[in-house]
Parts: structure tokens; C-alpha cells; sequence
């Protein structure tokens, strides 16, 4: 009884054992076509790649470092499939670097005709806008602080021959604006915000770069001015803008070293952004029949005609000379429908003057007192 027990119990274990032999086996063999396939698809487009550009690939067996390195369009360009283990399984990166470090050494037959084009702001602003992208990013770009290289790191595969073109040449693209971009400074950074808080966007971490590299710039210029600055485009002051927003590295498994904080102050026009032109003193609103000008710049004042702008700003001071009780009444009532938070609570500092020879009643000054500080 006891040798049929034992018996039964060893095929048992037998039969187990040998069931798991052959699903790994079954296993093993299947991942192995699969790698074959991947290997074969990258050793078809990286080699097309290579050939199509003058660039060296080294292929190697799979477990072996497969490269595409090379000079591209004046840059040099290391393409790489690195191996890294995850939860015990082989899994692979697709690594992409593009820099000018090394393209001095590198000889180069593929450098086509370029021309200087001056930057327009829409053709950066058309060229970071996610549905002009030719693709969507499976990894964020990432630019190094000396803005000479830009890399990518996908946890995957990358095999297609025209996302790889397309990497290749936006990376490169990023590179050559990269200056002219941070000289818009203020200007652009409006369209940086709005890639900066979309969390899905590729280009995510090259806005908080950009953005942080033009505060950097505005900061020393613009922090300390003791005169107000006033744009004159928009009408609206100077002030400090909080850039704070927590970006990540990473597309997918997000880990404490993936992410990043950015916490900058650019300088710029409340409004617009722009940080380059202003004109320095104060800004005046004034309620005057006889002044024939929209604007005048005179004695460190920006004054701005009320009855021909007819909209309201961020002005400083308010200063009456010929107006009636309607005109002030119709003034203050569209002053206080003004829906702009940041005008709005710099009402609430801003100063009145009326001329000796403005007569107005006591309920237009009481309105004014109670909007406006008497000066």
C-alpha cells in the first residue's frame, strides 16, 4: 500500500514538473521569435537610416549593443539600444542623444543648404503646438543646462524608421531655435505656460528649461527697478510672475528621481508676458474734454485719454480736469464692473486728483472717495 502511495505521489510530481518544462520552453521559445522579429525590424530601418544618411550602425546580436551613431545635419547623433533589467526580466531603452560636442570630429556628407530665416514668434509658437507634431512622443526630449545636448529615453523599442526620422529631425530642429528662443524671452512664454501644464506633452520638460533659462535672463534686469514699468502695448505694469510646477521625467512608473520641481519668477507685463519694452513712471488715466491726444509721455507719466481709450487699464492715478458728474459717474461705474482680478485689487491703492477749476457736485466726490484714494 505504502509503494503505490509513493508511487502515484512521484508521477505526480513528475507530471508537474514536466508541465512546467514545457511551458517554459513554450515560453522561452516564443519570446525568442519575438526578439527575433524586433531584431530584425531594427536591423532593417536603423540600417536604412544609416544608409540614407551616411551614418554607422552596428548591429551585433540582440544581447549586444546596437548602435546608430554618426554626424546629422551638422550635429552628431548616438542612437543606442541599451539593456536594463527590470523585476528580474530583460527589458530594453531606446537612447537617443543629439549634441554639437562631437560633431566637429565627425566627417560629414549629409549637410544640407541652409538658410538663416529670422524667428517669428507664431513659428515657434506653430512649432511646440502638440497637433503640428508629426507624432506623438513615447518619451519626453530633455535639454542639458549648456543647451548642447538633447536626449531620449524611451523603455521600450523604437524600430519605426519614420518616427526614428522624425526624432531625429525635430531634436535637431529644438537644437538651432533653442538660442533664439530664450532671446524672445517674455514674449514666449505664454505658449511655454500652456506646454507646461499639459502633463501629456513630450516637449513638457523643454518648457520648464526654457522657461527657467528666460526668468534667469529677466530676473537680474527687471527685478530691482525702483520706477514702475509700464507696457505700453497692454497698458498694464511690470510685475513678478510665480512659475511653480512639478514635472516629471518619466512617461510611465513615475519614481521620486523622475520628477523634478520648477519654481522660478519671470519678470514681464502682467498681461502679455513681454519683458524687453517698457516705459518707465506712472501711469495716468485723465478725464479731460480739451486734451486732444490719445496718449502723452511727459514728466515721467505715461497719461492716457480717457474719453478716446475708453477701456479700462492699470493705471496709477486718476486725475480730472474737464469732466462733468456724468462723465466721472460713468467712469467709476465702468471701473467697478471690471471683472480683471489683478486691476481690481490695484484699484484699491490707486490715487485721485480733481483741478481747482473742476466743479463737481458732493455726490461725485463721495463716489470718488469711495473708489479711490484721495490724493
Amino acid at each position: 500500500m505504502f509503494t503505490i502511495i509513493l508511487i502515484t505521489i512521484l508521477v505526480v510530481v513528475i507530471g508537474f514538473l514536466w508541465y512546467d518544462i514545457g511551458s517554459d520552453y513554450v515560453y522561452m521559445t516564443e519570446r525568442s521569435h519575438g526578439m527575433k522579429l524586433i531584431k530584425q525590424r531594427i536591423n532593417d530601418s536603423w540600417q536604412a537610416l544609416a544608409d540614407e544618411h551616411n551614418l554607422i550602425f552596428l548591429g551585433g546580436g540582440f544581447f549586444k549593443k546596437v548602435t546608430l551613431h554618426g554626424s546629422y545635419r551638422q550635429y552628431y547623433l548616438n542612437l543606442e539600444l541599451k539593456k536594463r533589467t527590470e523585476h528580474k526580466q530583460k527589458l530594453f531603452s531606446t537612447y537617443l542623444t543629439i549634441s554639437s560636442t562631437q560633431a566637429n570630429s565627425q566627417k560629414n556628407t549629409h549637410q544640407p543648404s541652409s538658410q538663416t530665416k529670422p524667428v517669428v514668434i507664431k513659428d515657434i509658437v506653430r512649432f511646440f503646438n502638440k497637433p503640428s507634431l508629426k507624432f506623438s512622443l513615447k518619451a519626453p526630449l530633455q535639454i542639458a543646462e549648456n543647451q548642447q545636448i538633447i536626449t531620449y529615453n524611451y523603455n521600450g523599442v523604437n524600430s519605426e524608421k519614420r518616427y526614428l526620422q522624425f526624432l531625429f529631425d525635430l531634436m535637431v530642429d529644438l537644437l538651432n531655435l533653442y538660442p533664439e528662443i530664450i532671446e524672445q524671452e517674455g514674449d514666449i512664454v505664454a505658449g511655454l505656460l500652456t506646454m507646461l501644464n499639459d502633463d501629456t506633452h513630450g516637449l513638457q520638460l523643454i518648457a520648464a528649461n526654457l522657461l527657467e533659462n528666460i526668468a534667469n535672463r529677466t530676473a537680474p534686469r527687471l527685478k530691482d527697478k525702483t520706477t514702475p514699468l509700464i507696457c505700453p502695448m497692454c497698458l498694464a505694469h511690470c510685475i513678478p510672475h510665480k512659475i511653480i510646477k512639478t514635472v516629471s521625467k518619466a512617461t510611465v512608473k513615475v519614481a521620486i528621481k523622475d520628477v523634478s520641481m520648477l519654481k522660478v519668477t519671470h519678470y514681464g507685463c502682467r498681461l502679455c508676458y513681454q519683458s524687453k519694452n517698457f516705459v518707465e513712471g506712472q501711469l495716468v488715466v485723465v478725464l479731460d474734454h480739451t486734451m486732444q491726444a490719445e496718449r502723452l509721455e511727459e514728466n515721467n507719466q505715461l497719461r492716457i485719454n480717457w474719453f478716446k481709450h475708453k477701456n479700462p487699464f492699470d493705471f496709477d492715478v486718476v486725475e480730472i480736469k474737464q469732466a462733468s458728474d456724468e462723465d466721472v459717474e460713468r467712469f467709476v461705474v465702468q471701473i467697478k464692473n471690471d471683472t480683471d482680478p489683478g486691476r481690481k485689487e490695484h484699484y484699491k491703492t490707486t490715487t485721485y486728483i480733481i483741478a481747482l477749476d473742476c466743479q463737481l457736485n458732493h455726490n461725485t466726490h463721495r463716489i470718488l472717495e469711495r473708489t479711490f484714494i484721495n490724493n
